[in-house]
């Protein structure tokens, strides 16, 4: 049986507001749960926070880290010979494989800061 939501008829916001509703405080979506392993008070199926969990160990993986790397560095070395050779892959400029670079090695500062915000987390509680 479906979760009834706020789009089916409940008011968002206060107690009962479902899971699209703001927090106390305006803290963002409730029912996703928590990193601590706790599935969120107004999770549909009760598994928010097993999925949180799953992607915080995903993100904070180091063969996950190590691949973002690598593939940061291939598309930085593909931008670097495209741009000296003055070829392109179709539409693909060397700009492009430089941004694309870029985005991998920002996922990289993402998922190390994840790392040391799960260390300090396990450390304080």
């Amino acid at each position: 049986m479906p979760h009834p939501g706020p789009l089916r008829g409940q008011a968002l916001g206060g107690e009962g507001g479902g899971d699209l509703a703001l927090g106390p405080g305006g803290r963002g979506m409730r029912g996703v749960g928590s990193a601590s392993g706790t599935a969120g008070e107004d999770s549909p199926n009760g598994e928010g926070g097993v999925v949180v969990d799953r992607l915080f160990r995903i993100g904070s993986s180091r063969l996950f880290i190590l691949a973002l790397r690598l593939v940061g560095l291939e598309f930085l070395v593909v931008g670097i010979v495209t741009a000296a050779t003055d070829t392109a892959f179709g539409p693909w400029i060397p700009l492009y494989w430089f941004l694309l670079a870029i985005a991998a090695l920002l996922g990289v500062l993402c998922a190390q800061l994840l790392r040391v915000m799960l260390l300090m987390e396990a450390k304080k509680g």
